[in-house]
């Protein structure tokens, strides 16, 4: 867990950085995203507006 990335994260139980504020090296990484959801052993992902919705 990386908790002092986002002002917000303190709100949260877990946060995890999946890269850096550009996209395409975070949000548009898949392979990221899914290394976390592994790693925390995740039932589901929300898939919000935009990135993980368009696949």
């Amino acid at each position: 867990p990386h908790p002092d990335f986002n002002p917000a994260s303190h709100l949260l139980p877990q946060a995890y950085c999946i890269g850096t504020a550009l996209s395409k090296d975070s949000y548009l990484r898949m392979d990221r995203i899914m290394e976390v959801v592994k790693k925390t052993g995740a039932q589901g992902i929300h898939p919000g507006y935009g990135f993980l919705s368009g696949k």
